[in-house]
């Protein structure tokens, strides 16, 4: 799935799923480089999506890196006040 948009916090969430298919939450998230309890908590709906899952989800499935960049770069804008700048120098 290629995508020149912005995913949305559902929508990889549900990727997540598709990708994790028959495998153990354990044996999954030891495949992203995440914690376990991370992605428990994540399926849980008591974390939100954010970088670290991001990053990981680009790493290990590239095609889905530009949506993934959209979602964090969104994140961003988010954070920013009126004339401020979000990025930590």
């Amino acid at each position: 799935m290629q995508t020149t948009r912005a995913l949305t916090a559902t929508e990889i969430i549900d990727l997540l799923r598709q990708k994790q298919g028959e495998k153990t939450d354990l044996a999954f998230a030891e495949e992203l480089g995440i914690h376990n309890s991370y992605l428990s908590r994540l399926y849980a709906g008591q974390i939100p999506v954010g970088r670290k899952l991001a990053h990981a989800l680009a790493r290990r499935y590239p095609e889905l890196s530009v949506g993934l960049g959209l979602f964090l770069l969104g994140d961003l804008e988010q954070c920013k006040g009126p004339g401020k700048d979000a990025r930590r120098d």
